[in-house]
């Protein structure tokens, strides 16, 4: 393949990188919007039972002490679902969340004074809860530094980025031992960008190591080989890096970028 007709090929998986992540994005959204109406619903049912058999118990005519005991009965059970309020105002708080990190999506593919590196990163994380692998069995520690720039070029680029190290970090967690970790921290430090993935799965041998960034170089099977080709070619035309190290028990993959090309 020339030189020519693999620029071709890259900038058509580019775009339909680009394509994949908005989709990955809205889907995320949807997953966690119908997991809050699906709470909503029922404990509205709830709350509807719990109505009815409060007002059918109150309006018969029954003595005075059978009165008093119904009245507890429903005083029991108004306080239990006091805290089920209490848990539906935190899910209406998670929707406006995932709501205000809708409006920020355009800024994927223009940036804006509204988006950070910190939004782009709890967006990508929370919304890659729409796997349920990623959602109920890695436990997820994010660490995001204060004073994270803005994004004003690179939002797609960076969301590219961060999800295909999400996605490689959680592939290597199902072939690992023990609980499945994963570690997502941020910093800038110096005009310096730094952005890593910590997995604490099997690890990358290290006759591979080298190799890892190559075009179509895979060890798993079914995969074409070009996630961690084309973060580390993004990189490159960004002005940054994209470093890895690894040993069996933990590999980490760092984004680095000056933070004036962000």
């Amino acid at each position: 393949m020339s030189d020519s007709e693999i620029n071709q090929w890259e900038k058509a998986y580019f775009r339909q990188q680009a394509d994949a992540a908005v989709g990955r994005l809205f889907r995320g959204l949807l997953h966690n919007l119908n997991g809050i109406v699906q709470a909503f619903s029922m404990q509205s049912e709830l709350f509807a039972l719990t109505f009815q058999q409060a007002s059918k118990l109150l309006a018969e005519d029954v003595s005075e002490d059978d009165l008093r005991q119904r009245i507890a009965r429903v005083r029991t059970t108004l306080e239990s679902r006091v805290k089920v309020g209490e848990q539906m105002r935190e899910k209406v708080q998670a929707a406006q969340d995932l709501l205000h990190r809708a409006r920020l999506l355009p800024a994927f593919t223009s940036g804006g004074p509204d988006s950070t590196v910190a939004d782009l990163i709890r967006i990508e994380v929370d919304f890659r809860q729409a796997d349920m692998f990623f959602k109920h069995q890695v436990e997820k520690e994010v660490r995001l530094a204060d004073g994270l720039p803005f994004i004003r070029r690179l939002a797609l680029e960076l969301h590219q980025a961060i999800s295909a190290l999400l996605a490689n970090g959680a592939e290597a967690l199902q072939s690992g031992a023990g609980k499945p970790r994963l570690l997502i921290e941020a910093k800038a430090e110096g005009g310096v960008l730094r952005l890593s993935v910590e997995d604490n799965g099997p690890g990358i041998p290290a006759a591979d190591l080298p190799r890892i960034f190559d075009p179509f170089f895979t060890t798993k099977p079914g995969h074409d080989g070009v996630g961690l080709y084309l973060v580390k070619k993004m990189m490159a035309g960004c002005g940054g890096e994209v470093l890895c190290a690894s040993r069996p028990g933990a590999t980490r993959f760092e984004l680095v970028l000056p933070e004036e090309n962000i």
